[in-house]
């Protein structure tokens, strides 16, 4: 015969999981429809959840590391924050100079490896906006497109 103490931890642990899973749930819809608002109803193929921006080197103060959604277009690379505050960062590829994958990024040491993308904009000097992907193959097609937008001009 089963305690009623082992019944009622089962059952916590089941609630606990299953609102676990529903929070990653709900998250990831939240996050597609940021992603709808800003392409106007259409999710793109190029995208990846879960990317976390830490802000570019020309920031003042130390700013928290956003989560968001990343988005390649023909024209720019875009990240939509999915938290509380809607943030759109969009960096055109013709900004784009390059990447380097760095571990540390603003005096901040990190414990896995951002990318950091050295942006020049039309005028002032070149900065850095640092990246952490969750997927390396994405990386990969994000700069398939770059090469491609870069034949186009």
């Amino acid at each position: 015969m089963i305690s009623g103490n082992v019944v009622l931890d089962i059952v916590l642990a089941a609630v606990l999981v299953s609102g676990l899973i529903g929070y990653f749930v709900l998250s990831r819809r939240h996050a597609l429809r940021r992603v709808k608002v800003y392409t106007g109803g259409e999710v793109p193929e190029t995208m990846d959840l879960g990317v976390i921006f830490y802000g570019f080197s020309s920031d003042k103060g130390r700013l928290k590391p956003r989560k968001g959604v990343i988005i390649a277009t023909s024209d720019a690379l875009v990240f939509i924050c999915v938290e509380l505050r809607p943030e759109i960062v969009e960096i055109p590829w013709k900004h784009l100079a390059g990447w380097l994958p760095v571990g540390e990024f603003r005096g901040r040491p990190l414990n896995n490896k951002i990318l950091a993308l050295r942006i020049i904009g039309d005028v002032g000097a070149p900065r850095d906006a640092g990246f952490a992907f969750p997927r390396p193959e994405f990386w990969t097609s994000l700069m398939n497109i770059a090469i491609k937008s870069e034949k186009k001009d």
